[in-house]
């Protein structure tokens, strides 16, 4: 009985074109676990062999970082002193700096656990405080493998509090070091024939929706969809890139793939056969779906082409892969690899387990390290158990037969609903399909330097990722849909602002349900001093507050100009306070921001900067601003009766941020803030005890 493994490492390209930085800091922190972890548990036990499977823009994510010193957001907040943190960098480290495992990963060190237990106390965080978290949130992802061999990590954790910044420094070079051994570590394994390595596309795309929308939309149970999708080309590009950095990171000319989620159909099939894939791997659902009714099941447990030229398609066992990716991390090592090795004893044919390699191991005791031990052991002990890969079957064994055609499916199930079909899944297809039809067209009509328009095609293939789409669907609640959102829309702004066509209003409108505006209204009257400084918390007490930030996503930090405005009344005046970002302080020859207010009677549009004027929309008079002071902050103060406005009466607002004639960001990213001007019992209805 042969058994054959393939690890699906995978991570959606946190990048953009432009910009030398990865939003989120996932590629990293799985690389110090997962990906050294599972390359040096296969080293210790050379008698099984597996297939390790990786998608394209997980590579190239590894070749920014280690090649061209590539970094991502929460790096640079890992490595910010804490004496230097802003209130902003406060906030994300309570916020994002436990994202683990509560239970196995957190409460055991209890330096870490005594911080989850204050996290919602900011003001008992001191420096010390912030640097151990610093510190610990990195140290917590370290592997099993990569711990034990590198001292500095079990120093620090035994130390456990009172971190020092060189000492925090040195562990995040150690991050980096292990991502140097990685590659290497699988090149060598490929090269003494333990491993196959394979890539998913590029980008990792639902390939059958990205062909044709509608025939993919054929399987859902919603019938409702978004504007048809036709981009067979994109999907044999997606194809075709993953194997060519496949060849220049990994020094392999790849046989076989995994298409992302096992998503296949019968177009897909074609696709792959026209770019000569040995072999590709699906659910068993797709088997289900080739048959006709009429039909009785075709084993599974052998793999089968469409044709004679095609690709031979193996098939997922389905229990056992999710024992490994859900029961057995709850149960003891030896016990789960027992069972799955008498499961495995029991089972005919070649059994093809397929398992996420690295978000599974979180929840196992020690990364999952005692449990692979175990279990390849294990199976080199078993005199009737055989690894294999899915080259070295087809070398040996072959395919079993031909099958007519390949019906639709994924590694779960025949429908492709986690990705297409909802209201916001509906309206990201229906914006990449303008995003798409503007390009090309644009690219039909100017002339463009090779390497725009090369770099236009590549945003819009990461836009197919599945990543985003996911956090569309039915199943997503995650912290991070904000940023995924932002970042999907990031990428097709890139094509109309490379281009230069104007940006439409889809791609600034957040899609995802959970993005909200982070606005806290106005508690009482003010009266602060317009003179650009914010030195005196009090002045500005009782304002509203919006966060530039959170409503954009965490992501957005490295980018951004605003980081707060504020908005506040007297019953004489509007106030305006916009706090920068530290990297865009006193940025004012070349910042602009445009504040717009929209009342009844027609839309207010100030220019806030020093001479700024007031104009009407629709006949640009003008009037000067009441007043207005640029420092530290920038702070502005409109008379009620400039912008004829009156007492009880509501409006809207929002802002923009320009540098030059180019909007580089709006503030909220959709809507306006909803007020109303204060009347004389505005202090007594919001006063509280």
């Amino acid at each position: 009985m042969r058994v054959q493994f393939i690890w699906h490492l995978h991570q959606p390209y946190y990048g953009l074109p432009n910009r030398p930085v990865h939003h989120l800091p996932w590629v990293r922190l799985h690389a110090t676990r997962s990906y050294y972890d599972m390359a040096r548990a296969l080293q210790s036990h050379p008698d099984i062999k597996a297939t390790v499977n990786f998608s394209g823009c997980l590579l190239r994510q590894f070749r920014e970082v280690l090649d061209d010193g590539h970094r991502d957001t929460w790096w640079d907040l890992s490595i910010k002193p804490a004496s230097s943190l802003d209130e902003h960098d406060k906030r994300h480290l309570l916020r994002h700096f436990f994202s683990l495992d509560p239970e196995r990963e957190i409460r055991p060190h209890p330096r870490y656990g005594e911080l989850l237990a204050r996290r919602d106390r900011a003001d008992g965080f001191d420096s010390a405080s912030f640097r151990d978290l610093q510190v610990w949130f990195n140290l917590a992802w370290f592997g099993s493998y990569a711990r034990e061999e590198r001292p500095i990590v079990q120093e620090l954790i035994d130390k456990g509090r009172g971190f020092t910044e060189p000492e925090k420094e040195a562990l995040l070079e150690q991050q980096l070091d292990v991502m140097h051994q990685i590659i290497p570590l699988y090149r060598e394994l490929h090269r003494r024939g333990q491993v196959e390595l394979s890539v998913t596309p590029m980008y990792h795309p639902i390939l059958p929706v990205v062909i044709d929308s509608d025939a993919a939309l054929s399987q859902s149970s919603d019938g409702e969809g978004p504007q048809r999708f036709l981009a067979r080309g994109d999907a044999g590009e997606h194809v075709w890139a993953a194997r060519s950095i496949a060849r220049e990171v990994l020094g392999v000319d790849v046989d076989g793939m995994w298409p992302a989620e096992g998503a296949v159909s019968h177009q897909a099939y074609t696709v792959f056969a026209e770019q000569e894939v040995r072999w590709i791997a699906t659910g068993h659902s797709a088997l289900d779906q080739s048959l006709p009714a009429t039909q009785s099941a075709r084993r599974a447990d052998v793999p089968y082409r469409v044709g004679p030229n095609g690709p031979a398609v193996f098939f997922r066992h389905r229990e056992l892969s999710e024992r490994i990716a859900h029961r057995y991390a709850d149960e003891d090592p030896q016990s789960a690899a027992r069972d799955l090795i008498a499961e495995l004893k029991a089972s005919s044919g070649v059994v093809t387990l397929i398992v996420d390699g690295q978000r599974v191991w979180r929840r196992y005791a020690d990364s999952g390290r005692p449990f692979l031990e175990a279990l390849y052991r294990g199976i080199a002990e078993a005199p009737d158990l055989e690894c294999t890969t899915p080259s070295r079957f087809l070398d040996e064994v072959g395919c079993a037969d031909e099958l007519t055609a390949l019906g639709s499916g994924t590694w779960f199930g025949a429908d492709f609903d986690r990705w297409i079909g909802t209201e916001p899944a509906n309206r990201a297809w229906d914006a990449l399909h303008e995003t798409r039809q503007d390009m090309v067209r644009r690219l039909k009509t100017h002339a463009v330097d090779p390497e725009v328009e090369e770099a236009v095609w590549d945003a819009l293939l990461i836009a197919q990722g599945s990543d985003w789409f996911a956090r569309y669907g039915r199943e997503s609640d995650s912290e991070n849909d904000r940023d995924h959102d932002r970042l999907f829309r990031d990428h097709l702004r890139f094509v109309y602002e490379t281009l230069g066509m104007p940006v439409p209003d889809f791609v600034d409108t957040p899609i995802g349900a959970a993005v909200g505006i982070e606005f806290e209204a106005p508690q009482r009257l003010i009266s602060p001093r317009i003179d650009g400084a914010t030195d005196s918390y009090y002045e500005w007490e009782g304002a509203g507050r919006y966060d530039g930030v959170a409503s954009r996503g965490s992501m957005f930090q490295s980018q951004r100009v605003v980081d707060t405005i504020f908005v506040g009344f007297d019953l004489e005046h509007l106030f305006i306070r916009v706090d920068w970002t530290r990297a865009a302080a006193r940025a004012d020859h070349e910042v602009d921001v445009v504040m717009i207010v929209e009342q009844s009677q027609g839309v207010f549009v100030a220019a806030l900067r020093p001479g700024g004027m007031i104009r009407w929309r629709h006949d640009d008079s003008e009037i000067p601003l009441f007043e207005i002071a640029l420092g530290a902050s920038l702070e502005a103060a409109l008379a009620w009766t400039d912008i004829e406005l009156a007492a009880s009466e509501p409006f809207r607002l929002r802002f923009e941020v320009r540098i030059g004639s180019a909007i580089r960001e709006r503030h909220p990213p959709h809507g306006a803030l909803d007020l109303t001007v204060p009347d004389t019992s505005f202090d007594a209805r919001n006063w509280i005890v």
